[in-house]
């Protein structure tokens, strides 16, 4: 069977059962089982696959005609201007998390401060705290996760990246960290992709709760638990006039905005929109 023919079947078949990248899905997976760029496929539609290549591709599209994210198949994503390994242990890093950087570097650039102090809590797989080292070579990095399994792929992504160097890692959950886990680091920014989701809601796509870790998605007090309480656990390692950005639910920007508004010690509360025009980050400014 020669390539163009998989590599169409592998299309159409995506496409039947309604996924929405599903040309891309199949190129991806295709070059992966077959070790190629994605570009070789299109010099090679002539190419004829032997019987290991054919079941190296069925193996991938098997295990993606069940609805195992694309991610989690090849074990890598992409996000801002970084590649970091995942598993079902983190969750997958999404388009929409960006915006978390943008917000912090925008904050950094405005108050021309090049040697920031971050702190990225529930780091999951580091995307977030990890691509601001990338783009800031003078900054340093605590990373906060409760997972053991999470906080090694942290640790492998900076290692990935080049910038172990310039991370703490603190495997513990927020709620349980003290000043020795600091050392005396004061951070310039917070950032966070905390648990959110409400338990029970019925608008989470079945795939998102069957794959990714129930850990990193949900939270008590109908999801708003960690936007109540991770901020004064951090206010004793944050600067006065530190910037401080969570991502949250499309759904959340007014509770969110009003807890926010109820702690004495944030000013300039604000909700960033996503490029679909959802909520997606509240931003706050630690007063002086």
């Amino acid at each position: 069977m020669i390539l163009q023919e998989v590599l169409g079947k592998t299309k159409e078949h995506f496409k039947n059962l309604g996924f929405d990248s599903a040309g891309l899905d199949a190129e991806v997976l295709l070059s992966s089982a077959l070790k190629w760029k994605r570009l070789d496929l299109f010099l090679k539609l002539d190419y004829p696959l032997n019987e290991s290549e054919l079941n190296a591709c069925r193996d991938l599209v098997r295990r993606r005609s069940r609805g195992e994210p694309v991610a989690y198949i090849l074990g890598k994503k992409d996000f801002y201007n970084i590649e970091v390994k995942v598993t079902p242990d983190v969750l997958i890093p999404r388009p929409e998390t960006e915006h978390l950087v943008d917000e912090a570097l925008g904050y950094l650039k405005e108050q021309k401060i090049d040697a920031p102090n971050i702190i990225d809590l529930g780091a999951g797989s580091g995307c977030i705290g990890l691509a601001l080292l990338k783009e800031l070579p003078l900054a340093k990095l605590v990373a906060v996760e409760r997972s053991q399994k999470a906080a090694s792929i942290v640790m492998e992504n900076a290692k990935i990246n080049g910038l172990e160097q310039r991370l703490t890692l603190v495997n513990k959950a927020v709620e349980e960290l003290t000043a020795e886990d600091f050392d005396g680091f004061s951070a310039d920014v917070l950032v966070s992709n905390p648990p959110y989701i409400e338990k029970g809601d019925e608008a989470l796509d079945k795939k998102v709760f069957e794959f990714e870790p129930h850990e990193a998605l949900f939270a008590e007090e109908k999801g708003y638990y960690c936007y109540r309480t991770w901020p004064d656990i951090l206010r004793p390692f944050v600067k006065q006039g530190a910037f401080v950005a969570f991502e949250m639910g499309f759904q959340q920007g007014t509770g969110v905005k009003e807890l926010f508004l109820q702690k004495e010690y944030l000013q300039e509360v604000k909700i960033i929109k996503d490029y679909s025009s959802n909520d997606r980050v509240v931003t706050a400014l630690v007063k002086n």
